[in-house]
């Protein structure tokens, strides 16, 4: 017979938290949580450690004590057998929304035929692979970011010790591994870990970028993709200023070796800039600069560049030229995404395509067509929190709410909100809140509209 955690739930009542807060500070689904609580289930060993950071508490002051020293065991028990080679790294999601209305899986109908042993069952089954995904994709991270930091701290004993510890070309190489993990990293959801392991490669860099020698040009290539990456991590967390300066010191270093696929590269970033500033006309000539200099750029960067204009002249009313560079850039955008060289420093995809397209349908009034270039999106697209997955949930409620579907909107709003808090994103959430106030205006009276007002 399972036996409730009453700590657990003790805790919860003691921080004023619903299992839904509780839920999402956590990182788990509510169905997890309330498991937990009901004693039906205990964390795996690095899922209660986010358990402990979310209450600030100790397992036995959580109720899991006999949980950790029995994991533990069985841990122990199964390690042997591993072998003591390297472990595997193994990518998955880390969250997914089981219980949103319009997820991939299994509709509520589908549930409704089921018996409640059977659908008792699955749940139990979707949890433990809830969990699963939560440690793969958390040891995942783990592992870059271990990988990240130890350069760093080699740099940083290097520059209090009275030697230098690395010559500049074995700094070079560090960097050549781990400025592309950095891009890596930040999309699939460690934007907390680039954050704090960014800058101390671009100390380097920009040192090794302005002294004249024979690896200069290696480390400028390096400091134009690295500035281009702490401007779209600096707009995440509404650092605009900042970004900008960033997206500037890249196409600095671009213009320093005329290269055509960083400066392209880095005045998209600009122009990205100048969307969150909601500045058109800034935007318009920064990607008018990016698809001059793409002619002589990659594939993948022409086609960025041109569904780039295609969204601006959407913005400023001109259909015509919208639709043309929309044409022009799926006839350049590349097939294979990956295979392109630019790919490793920007990560433009065919989501990149049609995301900017629905921003265009949107732009030009047509919120059925861009309804439906997000719904290719989602279906492309693992429901995780990374950047991409959260900045689609934004653009599919303002879909919604330009659709004039209410209760849509509002769950999209929700699971945005929910999103960018777990992922620590102000961005998408600023985003999420001006969407539930354009919510106000038109369905103030209606009560779903009013719930939304919680999770501000």
């Amino acid at each position: 017979m399972a036996i409730p955690n009453e700590q657990l739930e003790s805790a919860r009542m003691h921080k004023r938290w619903s299992v839904n807060v509780a839920s999402e500070r956590v990182g788990v689904s509510v169905n997890t949580f309330n498991r937990w609580e009901r004693g039906l289930q205990v964390p795996q060993l690095s899922t209660l450690d986010m358990v402990c950071k979310a209450f600030d508490m100790s397992p036995e002051e959580l109720g899991f004590a006999q949980a950790l020293i029995a994991k533990r065991r069985t841990k122990a028990q199964t390690e042997p057998e591993r072998g003591s080679g390297s472990p595997e790294i193994q990518v998955g999601p880390l969250e997914e929304t089981h219980n949103f209305k319009y997820s991939l899986g299994k509709t509520s109908d589908e549930q409704a035929e089921k018996s409640p042993e059977h659908r008792e069952q699955q749940n139990k089954e979707e949890d433990g692979r809830d969990e699963d995904r939560v440690d793969k994709a958390l040891s995942r991270r783990r592992m870059i970011t271990t990988l990240l930091g130890t350069p760093i701290s080699i740099f940083g004993l290097a520059q209090g010790g009275a030697t230098k510890l690395l010559h500049p070309t074995e700094i070079i190489s560090l960097c050549e591994a781990s400025i592309p993990l950095s891009w890596r990293l930040y999309f699939e959801g460690g934007l907390d870990e680039v954050k704090q392991t960014l800058p101390g490669y671009l100390t380097q860099l920009t040192k090794l970028a302005r002294e004249p020698s024979s690896y200069q040009k290696r480390a400028t290539v390096l400091a134009s993709q690295g500035y281009q990456l702490a401007s779209l991590l600096a707009s995440q967390y509404q650092n605009f200023g900042t970004a900008a300066n960033y997206a500037t010191q890249a196409l600095t270093f671009a213009d320093q070796l005329a290269d055509p696929h960083l400066q392209t590269a880095s005045l998209i970033r600009q122009a990205l800039v100048y969307f969150y500033l909601k500045r058109p006309q800034q935007r318009l000539r920064a990607y008018e600069r990016a698809a001059h200099a793409s002619q002589k750029a990659s594939a993948l960067l022409q086609g960025r560049a041109h569904i780039g204009l295609s969204e601006v002249h959407g913005c400023l009313g001109h259909e015509q030229e919208a639709r043309q560079h929309l044409e022009l850039a799926y006839q350049t955008f590349p097939e294979h995404c990956e295979d392109d060289p630019a790919f490793p420093y920007t990560h433009f995809s065919r989501g990149s395509l049609l995301g900017h397209e629905g921003i265009m349908y949107l732009n030009l009034g047509d919120p059925q067509r861009a309804w439906e270039n997000f719904a290719l999106m989602d279906k492309n697209l693992p429901k995780t929190l990374v950047p991409d997955r959260i900045e689609l949930t934004v653009r599919q409620a303002m879909a919604s709410y330009k659709l004039g579907d209410r209760d849509m909107s509002c769950d999209y709003v929700e699971t945005a909100v929910r999103f960018s808090l777990m992922a620590g994103n102000q961005l998408r959430y600023d985003e999420a809140y001006d969407i539930y106030e354009k919510l106000l205006q038109k369905w103030h009276k209606e009560n779903r509209v009013k719930e939304l007002s919680s999770l501000f």
